[in-house]
């Protein structure tokens, strides 16, 4: 069974925020308390997928990925989404992006580097 665990961007400070969830709440790595629920517009929550990178990273919704060459792709980036009720890579099937996570690298997120996408 997958972990559950968040991280959230701070929109107003501009900052992830990493740490444990705990019901809504996040405490931060560096010692902060963020709770979420009282200011819900602040904060992006980003769900772990429970797959990991090549370099034994997490992977959360929003970060982006370098995906290897395969047969039948070249190598680029995708950003990390759940739809439908899966995490896929833009428009890589969930089967897909669990097969290729290992194989790809985290290169950076879609709030603090979304230059990677274009």
């Amino acid at each position: 069974m997958r972990e559950i665990k968040f991280r959230a961007w701070d929109k107003e400070e501009k900052s992830l925020i990493t740490g444990d969830d705990n019901q809504g709440s996040i405490f931060g790595e560096e010692g902060g308390y963020f709770d979420l629920r009282e200011e819900p517009n602040r904060y992006e929550l980003m769900q772990f997928t429970g797959l990991k990178d090549k370099n034994g990273k997490e992977i959360y919704e929003g970060d982006i990925l370098n995906l290897p060459k395969t047969s039948y792709h070249l190598s680029f980036k995708v950003e990390v989404v759940f739809q439908d009720g899966s995490f896929v890579g833009d428009s890589f099937l969930a089967k897909d992006l669990g097969e290729l996570a290992s194989k790809s690298e985290i290169i950076g997120n879609i709030y603090e580097n979304p230059e990677l996408l274009k």
